[in-house]
């Protein structure tokens, strides 16, 4: 591959990526919303979290549950049944849409045993579980993303032509660009939360993708055809992104309320 076709991998699965956080974490905050407001409670949507009245427990769980279970699902569906939706910026939109979604499940599930705060750790507690399904839901979230990390490497070997420095551009440098830029969105949007909040909603972005960097351990053990991406500079895409994240920091910061 050409080093202009690495550049345009790099920025397009980059720009991807930024534009499917955004979304993924959106949503995933969209699911609190409705499910607390078709519960019947004033709901207040923020960038990285939701503010119920709801006091009750069963409304609580359900509320804390809706997001991850949305994730999770809306994920897999994703990435199984949007493998070839698009054609250039379009693929690789709904690949980082699919697994980001999906990697946010089974963050939740990772992270429940030591942020309780967190969706899955609050549904746990308000469940009044044992700790030994803190340490599965820690098991199976591992699995999970150690799962998606090799799937993830397939479709880094199918976009990549197959060469270490072209599959290092889309499965590590790209992540790290969006990730980046990512952090830097949401952390204008996390300053006047609890500390505890502050640590579950940065940790839960900085992972958004971690599952990207781990390809490595698994790309020697797949074979896949090479499918061509028509790529090109992503003008019109970088503008929308640019208008999510604006979106997201000066909409959803200040919080939209149902009810």
């Amino acid at each position: 591959m050409a080093t202009t076709s690495r550049t345009q991998l790099l920025v397009n699965s980059s720009v991807a990526l930024v534009l499917a956080g955004l979304t993924t974490v959106t949503l995933h905050e969209l699911a609190h919303f409705v499910t607390s407001s078709a519960l019947g409670h004033s709901t207040t949507l923020f960038a990285t979290s939701v503010d119920s009245a709801a006091t009750d427990v069963p409304t609580n769980i359900a509320t804390a549950a809706a997001g991850p279970l949305f994730s999770l699902v809306f994920g897999l569906a994703i990435v199984f049944g949007g493998r070839r939706w698009g054609a250039g910026f379009g693929r690789l939109f709904w690949m980082w849409l699919g697994f980001t979604s999906a990697q946010t499940g089974f963050g939740y599930l990772m992270i429940a045993i030591i942020a309780p705060v967190g969706d899955t750790g609050k549904v746990l507690e308000l469940l009044g579980a044992p700790a030994i399904l803190f340490w599965v839901s820690l098991a199976v979230g591992i699995a999970g993303t150690l799962w998606l990390s090799r799937l993830f490497a397939t479709r880094v070997v199918a976009y990549s032509d197959g060469t270490e420095p072209s599959m290092r551009t889309f499965g590590i440098f790209s992540w790290l660009i969006g990730t980046g830029a990512l952090v830097l969105i949401y952390a204008v949007t996390v300053m006047t939360l609890p500390a505890d909040a502050i640590f579950v909603s940065m940790m839960g972005i900085v992972a958004l993708a971690i599952f990207a960097p781990m390809f490595s351990f698994f790309y020697k053990r797949v074979s896949v055809p090479h499918e061509h991406l028509a790529l090109r500079t992503p003008v019109i895409w970088i503008a929308v992104t640019v208008v999510a994240a604006l979106v997201v920091i000066l909409v959803l910061n200040r919080g939209v309320t149902l009810g």
